[in-house]
């Protein structure tokens, strides 16, 4: 067999073997999945008869990314409660942190992906089982972080498939309105039939509003304010992309973290608006702790850290300036490879502020009467 023969066979043997590999280790349906304890209820104010706002901060691990059905076994729990203390009312509004979506990134990878000790080993292992079309997305990359645009646009029509599906079907099934969080995603937007759709192109952090019909009942929700490294590989939303949703509870902004601190925002709607649900992560810094091109967590840039008792405080005190009574701020919890995020829930009903700590090994619910 001649030279060039031998260089071929032995090609073809080791992509096959590479994708043997990369196509292994996929099966954890046998995961014995073991929800978190949810802590009790806690309720502000009296039922009126004129809808709630419940903040979920629920308990997420790596666990709970790896496909659509775990990412539902995580959630329903949270539904089913509120449910049954007869919280889920076709007046009710359920708000999730921050970045809810985004780990999705994660989904449908190998087991060893989350079992990681760290981010960057599994971002690590996500990127060595994807090379090729990892490195496609990688040379059209243009943001300064073209590692985490190229992860993410690379991984964005499965993660917007299964965000959608699963909060859909939970709002439907429960018949109230979920603002799902947020989820990165390229170019997202809402077509006529209230489906999610995506193209290639620039990533934004985004929030979508699920209707108890299943279907998206608004434009996306851009973040506006980008901090610390969102700012190497998401775009900004302009001020005229964000709008009053109306539901049957009254009229609904929705504002992602640092939005809130945009007091201008607040007085000039301040007449439409009733309420404003803030979903949010632990500190200003959003992506800066966890992935920061896979760096050690410990090299955060500290200076948000001190921010982080603050700056929720400040964005629910804009609101009370402009005259807008009520509003929450839904943190995550949990531990996601190395993060373990544990932000404060924070709410202001009727011109009164509230704080509650996470419990660290479980998750929260919070119930706000509208009245």
């Amino acid at each position: 067999m001649s030279f060039l023969k031998w260089v071929l066979v032995i090609t073809a043997l080791a992509a096959l073997g590479y994708n043997l590999w990369s196509a292994s280790g996929r099966n954890y349906g046998k995961h014995n999945y073991t929800p978190y304890p949810i802590d009790q209820i806690i309720t502000e104010g009296f039922d009126a008869g004129k809808g709630n706002i419940i903040g979920f901060q629920p308990y997420f691990t790596a666990w709970d990314y790896c496909d659509q059905q775990h990412f539902v076994e995580a959630l329903d729990p949270y539904f089913q409660k509120a449910s049954a203390a007869g919280l889920c009312r076709p007046n009710t509004i359920i708000v999730l942190p921050e970045y809810t979506g985004s780990w999705l990134v994660a989904a449908n990878e190998k087991a060893t992906v989350y079992q990681a000790d760290s981010m960057r080993q599994a971002v690590s292992i996500i990127v060595n089982s994807r090379i090729f079309s990892f490195f496609l997305k990688l040379f059209s990359a243009k943001p300064q972080d073209k590692i985490q645009y190229a992860l993410f646009s690379l991984k964005a029509r499965s993660m917007a498939k299964i965000y959608a599906t699963v909060f859909s079907s939970l709002a439907k099934k429960y018949k109230v309105t979920i603002v799902a969080g947020s989820i990165i995603l390229p170019g997202p937007s809402v077509n006529a039939k209230g489906k999610l759709s995506i193209k290639q192109g620039q990533l934004y952090n985004a929030s979508f509003i699920f209707g108890p019909e299943g279907t998206i009942i608004a434009p996306p929700i851009k973040k506006m304010v980008l901090t610390g490294n969102e700012k190497n590989f998401l775009t900004p939303a302009g001020n005229n992309e964000h709008h009053i949703v109306r539901t049957p509870s009254g009229n609904l902004a929705v504002l992602l973290s640092a939005d809130s601190l945009n007091a201008a925002y607040y007085h000039q709607r301040k007449e439409k608006v009733s309420f404003v649900a803030f979903p949010s992560i632990e500190g200003l810094d959003s992506l800066q702790m966890s992935m920061k091109t896979f760096s050690p967590a410990n090299n955060a840039d500290t200076s948000t850290q001190t921010q982080k008792a603050t700056w929720p405080h400040a964005g629910l005190n804009n609101m009370k300036a402009a005259g807008i009574h009520r509003g929450i701020h839904v943190f995550f919890s949990g531990k996601i490879w190395e993060m373990q995020p544990k932000g404060n829930i924070v709410t202001l009903q009727n011109d009164s502020l509230h704080v509650y700590q996470p419990d660290a090994h479980k998750g929260r619910i919070i119930n706000l009467w509208l009245d």
